[in-house]
């Protein structure tokens, strides 16, 4: 399976962005807010599992889109179920690293 990521660095924070290769541009609605995953955020490189763990590693925020990307959290240990938030059937998570 594929993963869309992106790196984006501000001062000392690392956050990646990933999403489900099949998401990037959905258009989803949480009660009257409309969200986008959108190709500025998380379009960056097109990865596997094993390169979205090496990135994650080290990151201080984490923004997933998708059953597969946040499978991949909670496999690793970033995220448990009570993290989820399920979007129009699809789940997404964030998370932080406090300092």
């Amino acid at each position: 399976m594929k993963f869309w990521m992106k790196i984006h660095r501000f001062k000392d924070e690392k956050i990646v962005a990933i999403c489900d290769e099949i998401l990037l541009g959905k258009k989803l609605m949480f009660n009257d807010i409309e969200i986008i995953i959108n190709e500025k955020f998380y379009k960056g490189e097109l990865v596997d599992g094993e390169r979205v763990k090496k990135e994650i590693n080290d990151a201080t925020i984490i923004n997933a889109f998708g059953k597969n990307s946040i499978s991949l959290l909670k496999e690793t240990g970033f995220i448990s179920e009570n993290n989820i938030l399920y979007v129009e059937g699809v789940p997404h998570a964030q998370f932080a690293k406090i300092k």
